[in-house]
């Protein structure tokens, strides 16, 4: 056996730097185990005339790209293992090689390259089979499958019960007009009608999707309200099956990630959310249909005020708000603010009661509520939502 050569001094300080490096990412000091890293790179690169330094290179590079992860710097994390698989690949069948594939690929997946992702996984997978190394070999099946998770949207495992919902998928690019929003507010009772059409649904989009139409939220923030009824027409006049289900939890848009998804969340996925506990109101929907839906909403005590949130999971165009608040009812203010669901990376975030249910983007009225009050809107919301609340106080 040929004896290694002894290592030069910068070789040797490499190797220094690549170990407190260890100590300090141990630690859970990872930027400053990347700064070791950097040091420790620089040093056996400027020695490295030979190649005979590549093993020792790969390792560090390696290290980089674990602690990029780890850091959610996925960019650099890339091009660290992109160098160690060029280093290794001539090593066919490594093992070593197949473990830095694994974190090409979820650098990859950091970055929504999930084609990238999906190749590099398989080389990894080829070569942990022609090593017969079975416990290499499911791990990778696993990430195979959470990456297709991750690009569906879907939780990473069995997800836990709860009240959230997920508006279907196939509804992200779907469009829809709120021409009239109505409230009338009587002694006795409380109304709510809504002229809405989905100009430019075709009949393709409705046969894939597994619910007949995405729901429309209606939550009480407050004092508890209650959908005693819900009715439905179409242009024709003729009724329109639909439901009231009741509800509690997140209500997710369509495309949003899922809230047990795939973890670390991806740079190109968000949670699409609002929060509320009231109703949600679904009716089938036709190629291009209009509608008209009318509830009826019971509150505790009417007259002592309430509010209410429409949450529409869709591009929307809002036209027009009328509300009427009958004699001898009178109110001190009356509030209507328009505003979208909540956008995030964070996971925290998706949590109810800790936060507006929805992002703010303007007040429509704040002012004295007798009689009718007639509004022109014409706003353009994504996943829009349309806020009401009426106080016997200024």
């Amino acid at each position: 056996m040929v004896a290694r050569k002894k290592l030069t001094r910068l070789a040797r300080i490499g190797i220094s730097h690549s170990d407190k490096a260890k100590s300090l990412a141990a630690a859970g000091m990872y930027s400053e185990a990347l700064s070791e890293l950097r040091v420790a790179l620089f040093s056996l690169r400027s020695e490295n005339t030979d190649g005979r330094l590549n093993e020792e290179i790969a390792g560090v590079l390696h290290s980089i790209g674990t602690l990029n992860l780890l850091l959610h710097k996925y960019q650099d994390a890339q091009v660290a293992f992109g160098d160690v698989v060029a280093i290794r690949r001539p090593m066919t069948n490594s093992p070593e090689i197949a473990g830095s594939l694994i974190g090409l690929a979820e650098a990859y997946r950091g970055l929504c390259e999930f084609d990238q992702s999906e190749e590099a996984l398989h080389e990894a997978l080829h070569i942990s089979l022609s090593r017969r190394n079975d416990a290499l070999a499911s791990r990778i099946i696993s990430m195979l499958e959470m990456l297709e998770r991750t690009k569906d949207n879907l939780p990473a495992g069995e997800a836990e019960e709860s009240g959230d919902y997920y508006t279907p998928q196939v509804y992200t690019s779907v469009h829809a007009m709120l021409r009239n929003i109505e409230l009338n507010v009587a002694p006795d009772r409380v109304t709510l009608g809504l002229v809405i059409g989905f100009p430019g649904v075709d009949a393709g989009l409705l046969s894939r999707s597994p619910e007949a139409a995405p729901g429309i939220g209606i939550f009480f923030p407050d004092k508890q309200g209650i959908v005693r009824s819900l009715t439905v027409v179409d242009e024709e006049e003729e009724e329109v099956g639909s439901e009231i289900v009741p509800f509690e939890g997140n209500f997710f848009a369509p495309g949003s990630y899922h809230k047990n998804g795939p973890m670390p969340i991806p740079a190109c996925k968000k949670f699409t959310f609002t929060t509320g506990k009231g109703s949600l109101l679904k009716w089938g929907i036709s190629s291009n249909g209009w509608y008209r839906a009318d509830l009826e909403i019971d509150f505790p005590v009417i007259e002592d005020g309430f509010r209410l949130m429409l949450a529409l999971p869709q591009y929307l165009r809002l036209n027009k708000v009328t509300v009427d608040v009958k004699k001898p009812l009178e109110y001190g203010v009356l509030s209507i603010d328009e505003g979208t669901f909540h956008v995030t990376r964070s996971p925290d975030r998706v949590k109810s009661g800790n936060h507006l249910p929805y992002a703010f983007k303007r007040r429509l009225f704040n002012g004295s509520a007798f009689g009718l009050i007639d509004l022109q809107s014409d706003a353009l919301l994504k996943y829009g939502i349309v806020s009401f609340e009426l106080s016997r106080h200024g």
